[in-house]
């Protein structure tokens, strides 16, 4: 169900860091002045030929991957059906569901604006939404780590049950979001904990529109996505029913068999993960992301601490991101989407991967409970 736990997907990416390892210290390489590196046929047959292997085995019509090792090479591939009923190929423009990438965004929007001086990352929530309980002990800082302790939304049967219900096309505010939220009892008071919690970055996105005083959703336009000119990213403002322009359709397996949910209501996920975009966006944000291009040395310095409570093997939590290892990024996934983005700063590389299905079924926005 909805935001359940780490899905099959997730691990998968897990696996597929170490081919990302191996295109890192390739030394296999060709070299000319025109043309950047390619890496090693044999390495790229190998990388087919697994991805061959999990696209089957957990059935996904279709695939683009992105690897990009700056004095090395870089590995583009476009796999399978963008659109099965149309038998249309998947290629590299069309554009994804990119689930909770979108925290990188939201949590970016307000590191800028504790640079712009109109945010504190210590600024307590009840100065924005002072009526969700205990708001005068739940900071900014805690909101942006999944220390808040506030219960995920995603995780609430009830919930879950009425969006499924209604065929994924069921409609709900930001404020019903979090009422459903504040239903619950919190996992464990501020600040002494890690639960992965979709209400905090909700929650950041309702705070974003009260200070800039603009939608989120212009807030992303003006503050990253033209300057940045991120031209195939986007938020759409109805969340949106339908998908425009040049996009992959979405697939979840029913009884074995693929059905497109393409069409599908976002609004459950709104500033936690309602976001479109495509390789090449994702790719210049991978960098953005990594380096702080669009904030302050101390502002990055704070996105990259991760919490204590949120360590559990190779993981940790940042400020709207997480390590796997020396690796930093998100993963992200909603109805008939998975997308997975991580950066490695120590060689400027970056590792992307979107399908078109979400490959367990309904478990994807997953929680991670460390605590």
């Amino acid at each position: 169900m909805y935001a359940s736990k780490p899905n099959r997907f997730f691990l998968c990416m897990i696996r597929l860091l170490p081919f990302f390892c191996i295109f890192l210290f390739c030394t296999n390489c060709s070299d000319n002045s025109t043309h950047p590196p390619e890496f090693a046929l044999e390495l790229q047959q190998e990388m087919d030929r697994f991805l061959d292997e999990k696209m089957s085995e957990y059935n996904i019509p279709g695939a683009v991957i992105g690897i990009w090792v700056p004095g090395r090479g870089t590995w583009l591939k476009a796999k399978g059906k963008a659109d099965i009923e149309e038998n249309t190929d998947m290629n590299l423009t069309h554009t994804f569901r990119i689930g909770s990438i979108s925290k990188t965004f939201n949590a970016t929007i307000i590191l800028k604006l504790v640079d712009e001086g109109l945010l504190s990352l210590e600024d307590t929530l009840d100065r924005f939404v002072p009526w969700v309980p205990n708001s005068e002990n739940i900071t900014i800082r805690q909101l942006c780590n999944n220390t808040s302790g506030i219960f995920n939304y995603g995780e609430d049967h009830d919930l879950n049950m009425e969006y499924v219900n209604n065929d994924f096309l069921a409609h709900y505010t930001p404020e019903e979001l979090v009422c459903v939220a504040i239903g619950h009892e919190p996992y464990f008071p501020p600040g002494k904990g890690f639960h992965y919690s979709n209400t905090n970055f909700v929650l950041l996105a309702m705070i974003i529109e009260m200070v800039t005083g603009n939608t989120y959703k212009e807030a992303l336009d003006k503050k990253i996505f033209k300057p940045l000119n991120l031209n195939n990213t986007t938020f759409p403002v109805d969340h949106s029913i339908h998908m425009t322009g040049n996009f992959s359709h979405g697939y979840l397996e029913v009884d074995g068999v693929l059905k497109d949910y393409t069409i599908s209501d976002h609004s459950i996920q709104w500033g936690a993960g309602g976001m479109i975009s495509d390789l090449s966006d994702l790719e210049l944000w991978a960098e953005v992301l990594g380096e702080g291009l669009l904030i302050s040395k101390e502002m990055q310095h704070e996105r990259l601490k991760w919490s204590p409570h949120s360590e559990s093997g190779i993981f940790k939590y940042g400020m709207g991101l997480f390590y796997l290892g020396d690796f930093l990024g998100h993963d992200g996934g909603c109805i008939g989407f998975n997308t997975a983005l991580f950066y490695l700063p120590a060689k400027k590389a970056t590792f992307i991967y979107q399908n078109a299905s979400d490959s367990e079924g309904f478990s994807h926005e997953h929680s991670y409970h460390f605590s």
